[in-house]
């Protein structure tokens, strides 16, 4: 198991309490004289980015704002600890040793491949990694967990002698092989100390010693049930599995994981004969070989996930095929050989001819799939788009290609923009009322999350049971061949029209399978303007479109004062939502001055915003933008929040981590109190759906309200003194020809 957690310039202090000094390691260290137990304070240091004897800043230009480092924390399977934690003192050590020597052996794999620093805007070799390496054999609780953290510091030492920081996207590009690198050196160093027990594959895609009980497993993790113990319902979130394991650890762990492993069926004597190396050495352990079963399967397991692979792909995949276990030099002398039965692909990447049949099936299907299916008629997809005057002509022509007599099988773009999704659901909206006027069912085939944001947005159903005449997949270009075949075949027996959105609730990856299809382009991949007020408003009796609802959602909350929170399903949803609000304020005279861009966001006076991570605030805190610096050809932008008498000024690095305060997620609106207006359905928040004032949702009618807003929930003052001129009070009624605001 691997775990990578970016770290602050404090968190040497943990290390420095821990009950392990910790051992130097990494070409870096070597490089400054580094070598044996950690010193506390050279380790502060260099997360600090200073010299580890003189304090003196290592790098020659010192960043303002820089990450201190990165945490791997490299684990053993629990079966494997609890084994190590029941042996008798020789043997446990023999066993706790694998850890750090597969841990190094790792390390080593990944410096040679992911040590580089950026310097402008070009990759230069570094030459070592700065690391510190501690390892555990127990966890906070007490119980026996073999891992190790490997404390990476960012910073990288070229040939040239200069320090800079290190590469970060690279960690992050190979952090799955390193798992498997790992993983399988693991193995391999407990086979080589006689461990004889064999491997299964548990669901998760880990491996643990077979024959350890899986109740024995749970028993030793006593830390994991206390915290599912701890939690305050069904549906967790990040912030509270920290709350839960903070007060657990705080409250102790009270009993015996060596009774409660016992009593769930392993004791020592089981575990003896489980682990015992016998009196003769033991024999080297069994590498994996280029035998055809193990080719076999580890190429059908990469062409079930995608259409080609990287060498990394294929470490993994050999990881979680592998019965045995190989050192990083052995794993990657068998990638090679694999790679060399492989066919070129495009990128530098590898494929088969399994894989290639399998990517021309999926095409031929899609091409020749019957044009005259999914058809809507021609009046039904005027009168759609006559209720959609924002539409412009490229949405449009969208429209009536995705409705008309052309292909059975079509593909919807999102404009060559980085967000498409809602630039994609204003087309399926409008195209979904035409196909419904005709007499088609239109459902979409996604996760449960994903369904409901289409729900909200375009008004789809999800796929059930029942097949529907006009299918969309969400997220087609990150389906893997097969599944999508599937896909196909199912609509032929139907038959329907199926339309692949590229991208949809997540971004679309540069390369797919669907790319060899022509896209249809929705155009719009930019926040999407309100409609002109008088024109195109839905009357109460009328089936909401994906602009009259948010325009739905952002008049309540207007006539609410701003108090609700606005809520959206995904962050596309909540970017458009906080766009709305903004103009709407901004119309009203509530936000004044130029915007000042910073991190992709615009800010003005008179702002509301969130923290969006712990670095900019705490977690429900709320500030004001009091100041702005648009920034010019030589200087940057610039803002000023005031977060409640603490002021703080942000430039583009600091301000990545703050956002509007107006729209929210679902994850967002669990830590901040008050009422919610909805873009989607309210089940979908779980226990924070009774505070839902109004959900709306397009393809339906617009619902009453579930309850009047409570109270005068007013936008808060501004700390800076007296109102500007033109601003409206608090109390009174917003304006009805604000553009977008008109119900």
């Amino acid at each position: 198991m691997l775990v990578v957690n970016p770290l602050g310039p404090t968190a040497g202090r943990y290390y420095r309490d821990g009950p392990d000094r910790g051992t130097w390691c990494g070409g870096g260290a070597a490089a400054l004289g580094l070598e044996g137990p950690v010193d506390p304070v050279a380790l502060d240091r260099l997360l600090r980015g200073r010299h580890p004897a003189s304090g003196e800043p290592l790098p020659l230009r010192p960043a303002p704002h820089r990450r201190a480092g990165w945490d791997l924390i490299l684990a053993a399977p629990k079966s494997v600890s609890v084994l190590a934690g029941l042996a008798p003192p020789p043997r446990a050590a023999s066993l706790a040793g694998a850890q750090p020597e597969a841990a190094a052996a790792a390390l080593d794999w990944l410096e040679a491949r992911a040590c580089w620093a950026r310097r402008d805007g070009r990759l230069v070799a570094g030459e070592g990694f700065l690391a510190a390496r501690f390892d555990h054999r127990a966890s906070d609780a007490g119980d026996p967990h073999l891992h190790g953290h490997v404390v990476l510091a960012n910073l990288v030492r070229t040939h040239d002698g200069r320090w800079s920081a290190l590469d970060g996207s690279a960690l992050w590009l190979h952090r799955r092989a390193l798992a498997a690198v790992y993983d399988l050196g693991l193995r391999h160093a407990l086979e080589a100390r006689g461990l004889r027990a064999g491997w299964a594959l548990r669901g998760d895609g880990s491996w643990d010693v077979a024959a350890v009980p899986r109740a024995a497993v749970e028993a030793a993790s006593r830390r994991e049930a206390e915290v599912r113990g701890a939690l305050p319902g069904a549906e967790p979130t990040r912030r509270a599995r920290r709350a839960a394991r903070a007060r657990t650890r705080a409250a102790g762990s009270g009993g015996d994981w060596w009774a409660a492993v016992t009593a769930a069926g392993l004791g020592p004597a089981q575990a003896a004969e489980l682990n015992h190396p016998g009196d003769a050495a033991p024999a080297a352990p069994a590498t994996p070989g280029p035998e055809p079963a193990l080719t076999a399967a580890v190429e059908q397991r990469l062409r079930g996930e995608r259409s080609s692979w990287s060498r990394r792909d294929v470490l993994v995949a050999l990881a979680a095929t592998a019965t045995t276990g190989a050192t990083p030099g052995q794993a990657e002398s068998w990638a090679d050989g694999f790679a060399r039965g492989c066919l070129p692909a495009r990128g530098g990447r590898l494929s088969s001819p399994a894989a290639a049949d399998l990517d021309r099936a999926v095409l031929d299907l899609a091409r020749r799939a019957p044009p005259g299916i999914g058809l809507a008629a021609p009046a039904a997809v005027a009168a759609s788009m006559e209720r959609r005057p924002e539409l412009d002509p490229a949405a449009r022509e969208a429209v009536r290609r995705l409705t008309g007599p052309g292909r059975g099988v079509d593909l919807l773009g999102g404009g060559g923009a980085g967000e498409a999704l809602v630039a994609q659901a204003l087309v399926l909206d409008a195209a979904r009322e035409a196909w419904a006027a005709t007499g088609h069912r239109v459902v979409v085939a996604a996760g449960e999350g994903a369904a409901r944001r289409w729900a909200g947005l375009a008004g789809l159903e999800p796929a059930g049971p029942t097949a529907g005449s006009v299918v969309v997949v969400d997220r087609a270009d990150r389906l893997a061949p097969r599944e999508l075949l599937g896909i196909l075949e199912e609509a032929s027996r139907v038959p329907a029209k199926v339309v692949l959105v590229r991208g949809g609730t997540l971004p679309a990856r540069r390369s797919a399978l669907c790319d060899g299809l022509e896209a249809i382009d929705a155009t719009l991949g930019h926040v999407v303007p309100p409609a002109t007020a008088g024109t195109g408003t839905p009357r109460r009796d009328d089936v909401l479109t994906t602009v009259s609802a948010l325009d739905g959602l952002v008049s309540a909350w207007w006539s609410a004062g701003g108090g609700a929170h606005l809520v959206g399903l995904g962050p596309a949803e909540v970017v458009e939502l906080n766009g709305r609000a903004r103009r709407a304020l901004r119309a009203a005279g509530v936000l004044e001055g130029p915007d000042a861009w910073l991190a992709g966001r615009p800010f003005a006076v008179g702002d509301r915003v969130i923290p969006l991570r712990r670095e900019a605030g705490a977690p429900g805190s709320e500030g004001v933008v009091v100041w702005v610096d648009p920034g010019g050809s030589r200087r940057p932008p610039a803002v000023l929040v005031d977060w409640g008498g603490d002021r703080r000024r942000l430039d583009a690095w600091a301000a990545r981590h703050v956002g509007h305060a107006y729209a929210l997620t679902p994850a967002g609106l669990r830590v901040r109190p008050g009422r919610a207006l909805l873009l989607g359905d309210p089940s979908a928040l779980g226990r924070a759906a009774p505070r839902v004032d109004l959900a709306l949702a397009a393809g339906l009618s617009p619902p009453g309200r579930a309850r009047a807003l409570e109270g005068p929930e007013r936008l808060p003052p501004r700390r800076r003194g007296p109102e500007p001129p033109g601003r409206a009070p608090a109390g009174r009624e917003p304006a009805r020809d604000v553009p977008g605001l008109g119900w």
